[in-house]
């Protein structure tokens, strides 16, 4: 019997059927065991794997009579429906990740400084000259050329708002001691920081000193510190640069030519908030202000435009090295940056539009505004993200546009892709850059180096994080529409999980609670609402940002996975179940945050001391110590004794070679990005992926969230990313067995840690390519 055949029946016994008829026949198959038997005869070698077609396998077994408009519309909507079309799909299908899933091993590490089977591109571990100390790494130089690529520890230490101590050296231990306040500026940087007025504040303030420093002997080096620090700041942060690039104060025909020439006319102190720097000679100012024009174009053109390498790809072989054209425009770039040397730049005041003293990746940037819906802001709005991204491509033609020389700003590019293009979209993890992609691309590159096509992976910082705007969290949501703090009173004993037991004292005012609370005694706890705002809001950004970016250069058609880790893999692995994406066709996921079973769902109250640890911290009011207190907790135990690392120290294995200088190149990262919109948002987005799980069940087919990921997945996790209360790979080990719904494979990484595409990028980007058969 046709299909044709089939559908004319069907509606020819619709139309003949009384209109009761549904009154008798949906209690005979609603729940019935008939019905869960139709399903069960479609389980066969070779039977359907298609969700509709398994609902069409079973429902051609209905009798022609009873084969009604109206039974069919209740059957395809019944939990009971839904379970027999997860068992019949996952019986057929054998490339499901429930029966695809292994750990792999890899060659023992007798020497780990030395024998690991994947090295990296960091100065690797090494012991400090105190006997016993533990290992240490070194601030990251490029390894082929020896050229510095972090410049913060270069910083001249006047231009700091305290000095380091008297028995301290800077930099000492690598990333530590660039000041109390970890590289913040002195107080008069950071005012014209904030004024954020180019031509009437730090410019101008830039000439006096360049003028001062041409008649002074002792205290050149320090006044020339000083005058170079205000003409960065001129041009480093999102709201100077924006200035900076309309007005064009520059000479020789362009607009404002007369600056210099007339910038005696105005008060350096002029505009509320810049600092008096002194006064100079009108016969020196005009070449005072020619020297601070000359600093603040070469680094707002480097920003802007230097740090790319313009060659034709393929520029990456077989082995991940540039080749000779490559390897020379790179070296090109790093001889450029590094006479340059420290660039002034107060994230606090003024966030960065580019990387400052942090490297670049060397692909081209861009900049793109992202239009994304905030339905839980009061009242609702569309938020504006002003957003930074990354294209790598492959087989990139190099820029034909001349380099600007003199007061001229280089032309901004536009985005462009390649012909013949396989498009990756990389998302990164928690307070990342998309420069995270770096080692897996270039991995990657590497993979197809002989091949036709252009590979192509485009990475972008997500709100809040690397160099995109740094938003308040409240213009997506309160903070009070996740949950909120409550006091429970137990009516027994309560004895306090040892584990749990320290995490409470970083409560304020949980401390004098005993290990074993009396009843009637009040427990700090928190109640859960079961939203997440911030996460479904981030999650709308990634998918508005390839809308937006698709509309400057259409690629969306050639779309072959988003891929990410830690929160990278929560958005790839919840993007991979959003409805209406049909530009994605499959992921790629490892050591997903939020794989663990939400930590605000039950009566648990040992559960909740994290989430409310962390709302704490995100409801917390500005302090001026907050600086000092974020980035002193990298050298803390995250819990003494139960958990005896840091954060930071949990991102990689003890078994990868440049694990401490990873660690050294991550704090300076967001030294330059920090401020208190950034820390309330860390502190807010962490309290959400403690709430959200994919274990939970989903409130309208009330199974867990994981059975509804069908489309084809890649899951990794490195089996030594088990930290207690953050257990992501034996969470993820745990789950994949029961991933019947979803076609594709794990792999669970012996010897390897939370990033393992840092630490296995070559094996992680020969299973990528595997997979997406690239």
């Amino acid at each position: 019997m046709t299909d044709q055949t089939r559908r004319g029946i069907d509606a020819v016994v619709a139309a003949n059927t009384p209109p009761n008829a549904c009154s008798q026949l949906i209690p005979k198959y609603d729940g019935s065991n008939w019905w869960w038997g139709a399903f069960g005869n479609c389980k066969k070698q070779g039977g359907p794997t298609d969700r509709a077609a398994i609902f069409e396998c079973a429902w051609s077994q209905v009798p022609p009579n009873e084969k009604v408009a109206c039974l069919r519309a209740h059957l395809v909507q019944t939990d009971q429906t839904r379970r027999g079309i997860d068992e019949v799909f996952a019986n057929n299908r054998t490339d499901t990740i429930a029966k695809n899933h292994s750990i792999v091993s890899f060659t023992s590490c007798a020497d780990r400084r030395s024998g690991c089977p994947e090295a990296c591109d960091l100065p690797p571990n090494r012991s400090l000259a105190t006997p016993g100390a533990p290992e240490a790494g070194s601030v990251p130089f490029d390894i082929g050329s020896n050229i510095p690529v972090y410049f913060e520890p270069r910083i001249p230490p006047t231009l700091l708002d305290t000095q380091p101590l008297p028995n301290q050296t800077l930099n000492v231990p690598p990333a530590r001691n660039i000041g109390a306040n970890e590289g913040r500026l002195s107080n008069e940087l950071r005012a014209a920081a904030r004024v954020a007025s180019p031509l009437k504040c730090s410019l101008h303030a830039s000439a006096i000193l360049f003028a001062q420093a041409s008649r002074v002997g002792k205290q050149r080096q320090n006044l020339l510190a000083r005058a170079q620090a205000f003409a960065d700041l001129s041009v480093t942060g999102h709201k100077a640069f924006r200035i900076f690039s309309g007005a064009t104060p520059g000479e020789g025909g362009l607009p404002g030519e007369s600056y210099c020439r007339d910038l005696h006319l105005q008060h350096s102190d002029a505009i509320a908030g810049c600092p008096n720097v002194g006064t100079v000679d009108d016969s020196l100012l005009v070449a005072g202000c020619h020297k601070a024009l000359d600093r603040a174009y070469r680094v707002a053109n480097f920003l802007r435009a230097g740090q790319a390498i313009r060659v034709t790809g393929p520029f990456v072989g077989s082995n991940r090295n540039y080749n000779a054209a490559a390897a020379a425009e790179r070296i090109r770039k790093l001889n450029e940056r590094n006479a340059l040397d420290y660039i002034a730049v107060s994230g606090e005041d003024d966030s960065p539009h580019r990387p400052v003293n942090a490297p670049s990746s060397d692909f081209p940037q861009y900049e793109l505004d992202v239009p994304v819906a905030a339905p839980d802001a009061r009242p609702p709005t569309t938020v504006n993200v002003h957003a930074r991204y990354i294209i790598a491509q492959s087989r990139a033609t190099a820029p034909t546009d001349v380099p600007a020389v003199g007061w001229r700003l280089a032309a901004e590019r536009g985005p462009s892709i390649d012909g013949n293009a396989e498009v990756l979209i990389f998302v990164h993890g928690m307070d990342s850059r998309a420069e995270e992609a770096d080692d897996i691309t270039k991995a990657l590159f590497a993979q197809v180096s002989n091949g036709t096509k252009n590979l192509v992976v485009i990475s972008v910082d997500l709100p809040t994080s690397g160099y995109s705007e740094n938003l308040d969290f409240n213009r997506v949501s309160l903070l009070s529409d996740v949950g909120a703090p409550k006091i429970t009173v137990l009516p027994v004993p309560y004895p306090i999980p040892p584990e749990i037991y320290g995490l409470l004292q970083l409560i304020p005012g949980a401390q004098a609670i005993p290990p074993v609370i009396p009843p009637g005694v009040p427990i700090p706890d928190f109640q859960a609402s079961g939203r997440t705002p911030l996460l479904d809001f981030i999650e709308a950004f990634i998918v508005q940002f390839v809308e937006t970016l698709d509309k400057r250069v259409a690629f969306k058609g050639n779309i072959k996975a988003v891929m990410g880790g830690s929160l990278g893999g929560n958005m790839s692995f919840r993007l991979g179940r959003r409805p209406g994406l049909s530009w994605l066709p499959k992921v790629v996921v490892w050591s997903p945050a939020s794989i663990w079973s939400s930590l605000g769902e039950g009566n648990d109250i040992a559960k909740h001391f994290g989430v409310r640890s962390a709302w704490e911290g995100a409801n917390a009011q500005p302090q001026p110590d907050d600086r000092q207190k974020f980035f002193g907790s990298w050298d803390k135990a995250i819990l003494p004794v139960i958990i005896p690392m840091a954060q930071a120290d949990t991102w990689t294995s003890d078994f990868w070679p440049c694990k401490k200088s990873a660690i050294a190149a991550a704090r300076l990262d967001r030294h330059e990005t920090y401020d208190a919109q950034f820390l309330r948002w860390h502190w807010r987005l962490a309290t959400e992926q403690l709430l959200f799980s994919h274990q939970t069940n989903d409130a309208a087919t009330h199974r867990p969230r994981f059975l509804l990921n069908e489309k084809p997945m890649l899951l990794g996790c490195g089996v030594y990313d088990t930290i207690k209360f953050n257990d992501i790979c034996g969470a993820t080990q745990r789950t994949a067995p029961n991933m019947v719904t979803t076609p594709g494979k794990a792999i669970f990484l012996d010897q390897t840690g939370h990033s393992l595409d840092n630490e296995r990028r070559v094996f992680w980007a020969q299973e990528t390519r595997s997979f997406l058969s690239l």
